[in-house]
């Protein structure tokens, strides 16, 4: 009699256990790294150009999901401000993201502003699809991201002098993994 109420108890054990990512009875741990993100600019501009600042109103990272489309996760809507002429040569850190491991394509940047100080006047620059696609890099290979890892992503900005004296913000934009 032991062994069969033993069995029923495995079995309905199994049963339970195996179920529960379906209906929710066990909440289930996702595995999740950390992105470091970093941006630089390393060329000179003009001399008379001595600001180039821009805002994000977000940053995302494009997921590979296998099971169905891309998806894009949110690392902040926080604003954040960047005076490019202020990153010549050197990084300045955008922050530390919690995001779901798994291969990612691409990083986007809502730009919302952008203006640049020529001859000590500041120029209100406009952004193509900065407000409405954004600014995106597309990686060369997938950025891998591991469960408990920090993976740092360096982003090189490197905006059109040409387009700034012009009034627009025309950047080119890659990335590095480490």
């Amino acid at each position: 009699m032991r062994r069969i109420a033993l069995a029923a108890f495995l079995i309905f054990s199994v049963v339970l256990v195996s179920s529960a990512p379906y209906f929710n009875w066990i909440p289930m741990v996702s595995a999740t790294g950390t992105v470091r993100l970093l941006i630089t600019d390393p060329p000179k501009y003009s001399d008379n150009i001595t600001s180039i600042t821009i805002t994000f109103s977000q940053i995302a990272l494009n997921r590979v999901n296998p099971e169905s489309n891309d998806t894009w996760i949110v690392l902040t809507n926080t604003s954040k401000t960047i005076d490019l002429m202020k990153v010549i040569n050197v990084t300045e850190s955008l922050g530390n993201f919690e995001v779901p491991a798994g291969n990612y394509s691409q990083i986007r940047f809502m730009a919302s502003n952008a203006t640049a100080v020529i001859n000590n006047e500041t120029v209100q620059l406009t952004i193509p699809s900065g407000d409405q696609t954004g600014l995106k890099v597309h990686f060369n290979s997938p950025l891998v991201i591991s469960a408990n890892i920090v993976t740092t992503v360096t982003i090189d900005i490197t905006a059109d002098d040409k387009s700034i004296h012009n009034g627009k913000l025309v950047p080119s934009m890659s990335a590095t993994f480490s």
